[in-house]
């Protein structure tokens, strides 16, 4: 085999050794969240639009849910007037799944009215799932990891601070807070 045949030959085994890696990393995150890996692979393209996986990602989001977390702080989301207005009424079924942020700043990037939630139920991490999904393929397969921009979604998903629920659990109205406007809602089942 001559010096050019071999290196091509290195190279394609590299190639499929890392497809390989990917492909295992799928399957273990589907194995961990219990989910399947169609469902992982839906959740990776949310990042860059929920247009696309509605019904989907309402499906996914409802079986991490019973896996999730409680979040220990108050959780924010910025609607429109009609949005608040149904989200009042418990008549939020206009979207399949909602996402909130940590962080109030990011919240008010997306609508004028600001919703506090207390979240009495699980929901779903999503910038944890994300954080953990790209330092994973960044030890794996860290060809793959630059040519997604690895650190770009890292530090997106730490600014964001996501946590995603589906439309099945019901908003209690509490309060107008005084001093911001904010609506305050708990989050129940």
């Amino acid at each position: 085999m001559k010096i050019k045949d071999y290196k091509h030959f290195i190279n394609e085994a590299y190639t499929a050794i890392k497809a390989k890696d990917s492909e295992d990393m799928v399957k273990q995150f589907a194995k961990k969240y219990k989910v399947s890996e169609s469902d992982i692979e839906a959740l990776l393209y949310v990042v860059h639009s929920d247009d696309h996986v509605g019904a989907e990602l309402k499906s996914v989001v409802s079986k991490l849910q019973k896996i999730g977390e409680v979040p220990k702080m108050t959780l924010y989301r910025g609607c429109s007037d009609a949005e608040l207005e149904a989200i009042k009424a418990n008549k939020h079924s206009i979207v399949d799944t909602l996402s909130f942020s940590e962080d109030i700043k990011i919240a008010k990037s997306f609508g004028k009215n600001i919703i506090e939630v207390e979240a009495r139920v699980p929901l779903f991490c999503y910038h944890k799932f994300l954080g953990e999904w790209y330092t994973t393929l960044k030890n794996v397969d860290a060809s793959e990891y630059d040519a997604v921009d690895g650190d770009y979604m890292i530090e997106t998903a730490e600014e964001e601070l996501e946590w995603i629920c589906t439309n099945d659990y019901e908003f209690v109205f509490t309060a107008t807070r005084q001093s911001t406007g904010n609506y305050i809602f708990s989050l129940n089942k």
